[in-house]
């Protein structure tokens, strides 16, 4: 399964997309995002470790809105597991939830 989750990913990278510029004609903007979570704590330091103990997974989707040419509503959803395992005793896992909205203000305008 992993192995067939890392091609997947290997494969998004490498695959070129054309898309078309937001304007107040096309005003929606959607995107995905995803990578590994690693955790570096009063537990121990999991950052940048070989082990695959020590790697969780996060994904999410984001999607913008253009209110006006210079207001945005933008907004993502992630969802993701962290944690840290060092042996059978020194361990936890937790799983994220996270919801982002903000509003961006273009100050320059081309």
């Amino acid at each position: 399964m992993k192995n067939i989750l890392a091609s997947v990913l290997v494969a998004l990278c490498l695959t070129h997309f054309q898309a078309k510029s937001q304007d107040m004609d096309s005003p929606w903007s959607v995107g995905a995002f995803g990578g590994i979570t690693q955790y570096n704590g009063d537990l121990g330091n999991g950052f940048y470790s070989s082990q695959p103990k020590s790697n969780f997974m996060h994904f999410g989707f984001s999607a913008l809105y253009q209110i006006q040419s210079r207001f945005d509503f933008t907004s993502s959803l992630g969802y993701g597991k962290w944690g840290y395992k060092e042996d059978e005793t020194r361990l936890f896992e937790a799983n994220q939830l996270q919801l982002n909205t903000g509003i961006r203000i273009r100050v320059f305008e081309n």
